[in-house]
């Protein structure tokens, strides 16, 4: 990969009207970013669900939360 092109690309996605060809595309971007489009060195791709907040967070407004603890 040049040393030029991006490495790692984080996206945080509108879960609203989100569907499966707004993915596709999404993840067409990021290895185009990488110069990646067709030499398949795609090698890691971590996909995180955001869940409701809990009552905690709901209070002060936030909308969803993600947390690796489950």
């Amino acid at each position: 990969m040049p040393a030029n092109k991006a490495r790692e690309i984080t996206l945080s996605i509108n879960p609203h009207n989100q569907n499966i060809d707004t993915v596709q595309r999404l993840v067409a971007n990021i290895l185009k970013r990488a110069d990646c489009e067709r030499c398949g060195r795609l090698a890691f791709l971590d996909a995180k669900f955001l869940g409701d907040p809990g009552p905690e967070f709901a209070k002060d407004g936030v909308i969803s939360e993600w947390s690796p603890l489950g």
